[in-house]
């Protein structure tokens, strides 16, 4: 009776074969060092922990409890996660990620699912996306870019830095937030206002001290102006200007002259680069061509 082992050594010594049905164990608290190169798999890897410190390409997937990869994850299958840390990025067709995943680079995917929270210091870019977890996205969302995509719900608070495009109804449950710019008092001059939100004006009675300056607006904008200290002997006067700006196709000038107790205000829209249209005004506020 003859007994052939299914790990043995070949090659005169210089390599360790496993044959078929042979086992490779490493006891716990022993390493296989692979002196920093790729490990490539057509099958998977299935492990309770581990710490992948190379590239992994697999052609199946990865099932894991916990895992850290400081290398790349390429995968053309399925990575099933627990817990996850990914210091370079995951490439993958499909995702499942039921745990928490912190990710310093980014998510490729032409479809998600992640049920635990994900953590990102740049993106996730993919076709679809289904994120039932709130984590960071239960919270304020901040872009410093923008938001692309055919459909959206999100709950809790958007701030975009940039501009958000809306191609349908904007609907709001609650207020419209305008900006509000107020000028430190007891200037003797009148200063440039903005052309859009909010702006408080007043008159400080000297002849160069109630001339405030708004320029040409865009197309859509809209400017509120509210004063609050003026009298008919000195009126806070708003001018336009820039590419020949005007006020209801012939006027430059907006006459505030009862700012102290009826305070008075005025709501213009942008038509163009060249006209403001006054949509309302409050008594006693005047245009002039002059």
């Amino acid at each position: 009776m003859s007994y052939v082992p299914l790990v043995y050594k070949t090659s005169g010594g210089d390599q360790l074969t496993v044959a078929s049905g042979g086992v490779l164990e490493l006891e716990s608290g022993a390493t296989l060092s692979l002196d920093g190169q790729d490990i490539s798999s057509t099958g998977g890897i299935e492990a309770s922990s581990g710490t992948f410190t190379a590239d992994i390409a697999l052609t199946s997937g990865i099932s894991a409890s916990t895992g850290i990869f400081t290398g790349g994850v390429q995968l053309s299958s399925t990575l099933t996660a627990v817990h996850g840390t990914f210091s370079s990025g995951i490439t993958a067709t499909t995702g499942n990620f039921s745990g928490d995943i912190a990710v310093t680079s980014g998510i490729t995917a032409t479809t998600g699912n992640f049920s635990g929270g994900i953590a990102l210091t740049s993106g996730i870019s993919g076709t679809t996306g289904n994120f039932s977890s709130g984590a960071s996205f239960g919270g304020a969302v901040s872009f410093t870019s923008g938001i692309s995509a055919t459909t959206g719900n999100f709950s809790a608070g958007i701030a975009v830095s940039s501009a958000a495009s809306v191609a349908n109804t904007f609907t709001m449950s609650s207020a419209m937030v305008r900006p509000f710019e107020t000028f430190a008092t007891g200037v003797s001059s009148g200063q440039a206002i903005k052309t859009y939100g909010v702006s408080q004006i007043w008159s400080c009675g000297l002849e160069t001290g109630r001339l405030w300056s708004m320029g040409a607006g865009v197309a859509g904008y809209e400017k509120w102006i509210y004063n609050v200290g003026a009298a008919s002997t000195a009126a806070a006067i708003v001018q336009t200007s820039g590419s020949a700006a005007m006020i209801n196709g012939t006027n430059t000038s907006l006459i505030f002259s009862t700012g102290g107790t009826n305070r008075q205000w005025a709501f213009l829209l942008c038509e163009n680069s060249t006209n403001w249209m006054l949509l309302a005004a409050s008594t006693d506020v005047t245009l002039s061509a002059s």
